[in-house]
């Protein structure tokens, strides 16, 4: 296998979440759940076999760069899921964007993480997947790979830059609910929408300071 550069892929459970997310945003989307599975399925292992482009530069940032492949891909996963060019390139650009600041300030806030803790935690999800109640439509996601192996090598490829970020947002999320509670907040009025708001917000101010600058344009 030749080595790859760790891009901004999706990993499979923020695929999901975000497979739903654009396909009740899209309301023509008449593809069942396992047919759009699939479908991004193949488009990873596209991508995941394809030779990387160097020097292939989409937007540049103040700390980061974003690639036009990672821009495709994304782009290319909301058309499967129903948005049309224009909508799926404005949402590719605030996901990419936005991971590549998130990945950033993870690394800035000193969260990284060993070969070994990727290893474990592919493992893990290797074990939550025989339980998942949507566990077909991500085995339609493995069944696109050349073997189940190859789609756990993607997986592994694909955390080494998504656990930095996990890492970050779980204690950034627990800084967020503690603020809260010491402001004295009544805990019963509080729900998940407070914590995405503030993401959100925090997410944006991130992509804001890195200024964006997109190449040709």
């Amino acid at each position: 296998m030749k080595n790859k550069k760790i891009g901004m892929t999706f990993i499979a459970v923020i695929f999901t979440l975000l497979l739903a997310l654009a396909s009740r945003a899209s309301a023509d989307t008449a593809k069942d759940a396992l047919t759009l599975h699939s479908e991004v399925g193949k488009m990873f292992h596209d991508y995941y076999k394809a030779e990387p482009r160097e020097g292939d530069v989409y937007a540049v940032g103040k700390n980061t760069i974003i690639s036009k492949e990672d821009i495709e891909q994304a782009v290319e996963f909301y058309i499967i899921a129903g948005l049309k060019e224009d909508d799926a390139r404005e949402k590719a650009e605030q996901y990419v964007f936005g991971q590549e600041a998130l990945y950033y300030k993870a690394i800035q806030e000193g969260y990284q993480v060993t070969d070994e803790e990727v290893h474990n935690y592919i493992e893990q999800c290797k074990v939550e997947l025989e339980t998942l109640s949507n566990r077909d439509e991500i085995e339609a996601i493995i069944a696109q790979y050349d073997s189940e192996e190859e789609y756990w090598n993607h997986q592994f490829v694909v955390y080494q830059k998504d656990l930095p970020i996990m890492k970050y947002l779980k204690d950034l999320e627990k800084e967020f609910w503690n603020g809260k509670k010491e402001q004295s907040y009544d805990s019963s009025a509080l729900n998940d929408e407070d914590w995405v708001t503030y993401y959100n917000s925090f997410r944006d101010s991130l992509i804001g300071e890195e200024d964006y600058q997109l190449i040709g344009k």
